[in-house]
């Protein structure tokens, strides 16, 4: 590698041991990507997987009528393209930046090498993969069974749990929330609109403060 990167750093390969992390360090190569670029675009060679190192990412997908779906989002320490590469087939969907951000590319035939050496090193491939599959199953199934409004309150109840706080940061923009949500910005704003003046939540610019988890959890069919 060109630089030492902060492999050790993120959740991902925290666990592992020196040996394991030099080890993927020595087949890596860390690539920068400008905000709104595409690392790899839907139908490239899928040769190698990715773990996001700094700033975040979206996974989407065009339709034949030119509409664009946000599969999911990547944010710092995961792993992602693993499913693609493992087939040595093409990308089913682009990786486009939503911020300056830094990647570190294993290519495939090296990468398969090392988790034969390096068994925790498949662990934790497995993990990646096995959290992709759950998310999208949820996804599909938000899609299927859940209209706009629910699949929002699932979102901000979910994104409450992960930064332990009631406070919710956007951290991508708005239309990119309506479109990992299967909508549009203005049903988005709508369905905001009707949160707040239901006394659910405020919102002040990117930050939305959850008042009433009871009723967001129950409208997002969400466990407490």
């Amino acid at each position: 590698m060109s630089h030492k990167t902060p492999l050790r750093r993120t959740a991902l390969f925290q666990k592992l041991d020196d040996a394991e992390v030099r080890a993927l360090e020595k087949i890596a190569t860390v690539r920068k990507v400008e905000k709104g670029a595409a690392l790899f675009q839907e139908g490239d060679p899928a040769t190698g997987i990715y773990v996001l190192l700094d700033g975040r990412m979206k996974i989407a997908k065009e339709t034949a009528d030119g509409k664009v779906y946000v599969l999911h989002f990547v944010a710092p320490g995961q792993l992602f393209a693993e499913a693609a590469a493992f087939e040595l087939g093409e990308f089913p969907a682009s990786a486009i930046a939503l911020e300056p951000s830094e990647v570190a590319f294993f290519p495939r035939g090296e990468f398969l090498e090392l988790i034969r050496e390096h068994p925790m090193i498949s662990l934790k491939v497995i993990s990646g993969l096995s959290r992709w599959i759950r998310e999208f199953m949820e996804r599909i199934e938000d899609l299927a069974t859940k209209d706009v409004s629910a699949r929002l309150a699932r979102f901000l109840i979910e994104a409450s749990q992960s930064a332990g706080s009631s406070t919710v940061e956007l951290e991508i923009p708005k239309s990119e929330l309506a479109a990992s949500l299967g909508t549009v910005g203005e049903t988005l704003s709508r369905a905001l609109r009707r949160f707040r003046e239901s006394g659910w939540i405020e919102v002040d610019g990117s930050r939305i403060e959850i008042l009433d988890f009871r009723e967001l959890r129950a409208l997002g069919a969400v466990e407490g």
